[in-house]
């Protein structure tokens, strides 16, 4: 997830660098789990999801740190769920991702026989929220899809997995988009079909195509207008930018600091200043077994490490942001 950065968001082809470690651009099997450092993350102090090298989200939780709602990463193969936008009729296809410089907004380009695409994912963050029909949210995932060679096809499959796949949904089409509604959560989908399955093509030169999922309501879907994303997105790049600039580090790791402390920044929830150990949980060490942790708590050590890391760097107002969290549950739980 710690990957290499670039300034600008169509680079030429060699110019692009991978986020995963190990080098391997190509999906050998379709279908295969992903490790886990073939991932990407994108955020929004709330909340993260995880995009893997092949650009499918295969977990995300969703407002928050505590709500499942793609759960690929570890349900039985294909039927987690996931968010995927693959190429179609291409058999030798290759992927790279890195992030826009100093940001928390993840790219993943897409390389096959037929042209070059990329897919641009976010979380909005900053002062511009994302508006739909009147309603304005944060909560929100962005999607952007362009061609930048030649000309592509896309199949796109939304499939959402409430609290693990266990709690049912209603999925309804609107004039507008798509409602997904279960007992705790209600959501939207609005693509350029309208649908949550289906398939694009676009050419070199066609307009950015977004997909957008969020919170808002249905009673937001009787009068359709366009969603404009690009006030959203500079918004969300100059949040990233700005938090960034209070980071003291000079030295000679500075690209690999820079990285470190926009994940940890990502791993914190705004709303209280609390700090997750990890976005993601484990799997027992053997079926049926109690070594199954589950990283989205705060464990008050790795927070205290976060915090540490966080003033060694220069981000001061941590220690205090996140004090009266922890001194509230020191004092319910006892200090060792």
């Amino acid at each position: 997830m710690e990957g290499k950065q670039h300034k600008e968001g169509a680079p030429a082809e060699g110019n692009a660098t991978r986020t995963h470690a190990k080098g391997r651009a190509k999906v050998e099997h379709e279908g295969e789990y992903l490790p886990i450092e073939d991932h990407g993350i994108v955020g929004n102090t709330r909340t993260v999801a995880l995009v893997g090298r092949n650009a499918t989200i295969d977990w995300m939780c969703f407002p928050h740190f505590d709500r499942m709602l793609m759960d690929g990463l570890v349900a039985p193969a294909r039927k987690g769920g996931h968010w995927s936008i693959c190429p179609v009729g291409s058999a030798d296809v290759h992927y790279k991702q890195y992030y826009w410089l100093d940001t928390n907004v993840l790219v993943t380009r897409i390389s096959t026989e037929d042209g070059i695409a990329q897919v641009v994912d976010y979380m909005p963050v900053g002062d511009k929220g994302l508006c739909v029909n009147g309603s304005s949210t944060h909560n929100a995932l962005i999607r952007q899809l362009s061609v930048v060679h030649r000309k592509m096809c896309f199949n796109m499959e939304c499939k959402l997995g409430f609290n693990y796949s266990r709690d049912p949904h209603e999925v309804k089409h609107t004039k507008c988009g798509i409602c997904f509604s279960s007992k705790l959560l209600d959501l939207s989908l609005f693509s350029p079909n309208g649908a949550a399955i289906g398939e694009i093509c676009m050419e070199e030169g066609d307009r950015k195509v977004n997909f957008i999922l969020c919170d808002v309501e249905e009673e937001h879907h009787d009068v359709c207008h366009k969603v404009s994303t690009d006030e959203v997105f500079e918004s969300t790049i100059e949040y990233w930018h700005k938090w960034l600039s209070q980071c003291t580090y000079k030295g000679r790791w500075r690209e690999m600091v820079h990285r470190s402390a926009l994940v940890m920044k990502l791993l914190t929830f705004a709303p209280t200043g609390a700090i997750v150990a990890a976005p993601t949980c484990s799997l027992p060490e053997e079926l049926g077994g109690v070594r199954n942790w589950d990283y989205r708590y705060t464990w008050l050590r790795d927070a205290a490490f976060t915090l540490y890391g966080f003033l060694r760097i220069g981000f001061y107002k941590y220690g205090p942001a996140a004090h009266p969290w922890i001194d509230s549950d020191g004092l319910w739980f006892g200090v060792d």
